[in-house]
C-alpha cells in the first residue's frame, strides 16, 4: 500500500495529508522542580529477565504544567529497581512495614492509580531519540507546598 493511503475501517483507502506546520513538540520538563503528580498508568508485565511495572505520572501543579507526563518502565527483578520500587510506593502512602516485608504483594492498578506523590525530575539526553523527562526523587503528596516553596 503506498505510504499516502491509509485503510479504513471499512476497507477503503482515503488519502490524506496532515498540516505539520502546527506539530510542537514538548520541551522536558523542569528539573530539581518539586512537581505534585498522580499515578495514570499502572502495568505489570514480562521480559525476557522476569517482572517489570510500566507507569505514567501525570503532573497536578504547578498548574502551567498540568496534564503533562512522564512515563516509565521499572524492571522487578533487582535489589536496586526494587528500592526505587519501594521509595515509590512509600511516597504514595502505602505502610513502610507493609512495603518492607518479604511477602509483600504487589497494590493492583484500580488501588493505585489516582495517587498522588511530590516528584522532581531531571532530563535524559539522547540525540536518537530526542530529550526526555525521567524521574528522579519521589516524595509524599504533602511534602509538595513546602518543597514548591523554597
Amino acid at each position: 500500500m503506498p505510504k499516502d493511503k491509509v485503510e479504513e475501517e471499512g476497507g477503503l483507502e482515503e488519502d490524506f495529508s496532515l498540516d505539520m506546520t502546527q506539530a510542537k513538540a514538548f520541551a522536558p520538563l523542569p528539573e530539581r522542580q518539586p512537581l505534585l503528580a498522580a499515578v495514570s498508568k499502572w502495568k505489570y508485565g514480562r521480559t525476557a529477565n522476569g517482572r517489570k511495572l510500566d507507569y505514567s505520572y501525570t503532573i497536578v501543579e504547578p498548574e502551567s504544567l498540568a496534564n503533562r507526563q512522564v512515563l516509565e518502565s521499572l524492571s522487578l527483578e533487582n535489589e536496586y529497581t526494587l528500592g526505587r520500587f519501594q521509595t515509590m510506593l512509600l511516597a504514595l502512602g502505602f505502610p513502610e512495614d507493609e512495603v518492607k516485608s518479604p511477602n509483600f504483594k504487589p497494590p493492583k492498578e484500580e488501588d493505585v492509580v489516582g495517587m498522588k506523590a511530590t516528584i522532581t525530575c531531571r532530563t535524559r539526553h539522547s540525540d536518537v531519540y530526542g530529550d526526555r523527562s525521567q524521574i528522579s526523587r519521589f516524595a509524599p503528596a504533602s511534602a509538595y507546598k513546602a518543597a514548591a516553596a523554597l
